[in-house]
């Protein structure tokens, strides 16, 4: 979110786990594509935070919760 605000290019490494690496591309894609902005997607971290705070979760879990806020129903295809 920092590196979005200062308009800079960010390297995420995943140290070859394939999957999350998946994960964070289509995140990415599904906050461009319905511009979500970083001060919204914050918001939304918080409110995360709140209403799990003390529940173990999982990046799966944060991600489900970002896509409901969108809308974003993800293909069963």
């Amino acid at each position: 979110m920092a590196a979005a605000v200062a308009e800079r290019d960010m390297a995420y490494f995943t140290f070859n786990n394939k999957q999350l690496a998946k994960d964070v591309q289509e995140m990415y894609k599904i906050l461009t594509v319905n511009k979500v902005t970083v001060d919204k997607l914050y918001k939304w971290l918080k409110e995360f935070c709140v209403q799990y705070s003390g529940k173990h979760h999982s990046t799966a879990d944060v991600y489900g919760f970002i896509r409901e806020k969108i809308g974003y129903m993800a293909s069963l295809l």
